[in-house]
């Protein structure tokens, strides 16, 4: 199958017929506001395991994938994010993800957003935007925004975007005339396709090294289990 045709047409479904789509059929990220949901996985009807006293399995708690672009200057130690400024799970999962980078201080972050919807789609576009202009370095108060709607509903609106970006100081024309980049469109087609390649219907999704993806489970419900899982995936090999 040619996974690039296949990523373009499901972007397209969504851009043209769900421009309000919020999938959040995964959960792979514990945090201390969301009760994640159980994920039934049984491909080989395997009962729940306690790690505590067991492996982490693969098929329960992590499962291999594959067709992850990974940028050259990205190293292991490394954790892929794909997420959406605009889901509730993304901003409270950001707590647990600082905590664990400052406690793995040799652990790198990739972060990816995901395209399910018109609005994914340009909130993808201010992503890249703001990083291909050098000005990742306001990314948490960009993040904030989006924080700051989500407690009325809502979601910012361009001139609210703009707003935040005088107040950096960053060039506003620029900002938003990275937005329409096709080199920035490439990248989020590519997103498309590696979430559409391994079947990630939903954000936030933790890969780690590329090739991990941490799956949702009782026994890593807690920000210390979930946190040795990727201790052990990212020395995994």
């Amino acid at each position: 199958m040619n996974f690039k045709f296949s990523g373009i047409a499901f972007l397209l479904v969504f851009v043209m017929g769900c421009d309000n789509a919020v999938k959040q059929e995964v959960q792979t990220a514990p945090s201390e506001d969301v009760v994640i949901p159980k994920q039934e996985i049984s491909k080989q009807g395997i009962a729940k395991k306690n790690i505590a006293s067991q492996a982490y399995i693969e098929g329960v708690h992590y499962e291999e994938v594959d067709g992850i672009h990974i940028p050259a200057d990205i190293k292991e130690p490394f954790i892929l994010q794909y997420f959406w400024f605009g889901c509730g799970h993304c901003q409270n999962f950001e707590p647990v993800i600082q905590r664990y980078l400052a406690q793995e201080q040799d652990v790198s972050l990739l972060r990816k957003p995901a395209a399910f919807s018109k609005r994914w789609l340009m909130d993808a576009k201010i992503f890249y935007a703001l990083k291909s202009i050098g000005e990742m370095q306001y990314f948490d108060d960009l993040f904030d925004l989006y924080r700051q709607k989500h407690k009325d509903k809502q979601l910012p609106n361009k001139s609210e975007i703009e707003q935040l970006l005088q107040s950096k100081n960053i060039d506003v024309e620029a900002f938003f005339k990275a937005t329409e980049s096709s080199v920035q469109m490439k990248k989020i087609i590519r997103n498309i396709n590696e979430m559409t390649k391994n079947k990630i219907s939903g954000v936030p999704t933790v890969i780690v090294n590329g090739r991990y993806r941490v799956l949702a489970h009782d026994d890593t419900k807690k920000g210390s289990d979930y946190f040795n899982l990727l201790n052990f995936l990212k020395s995994k090999g």
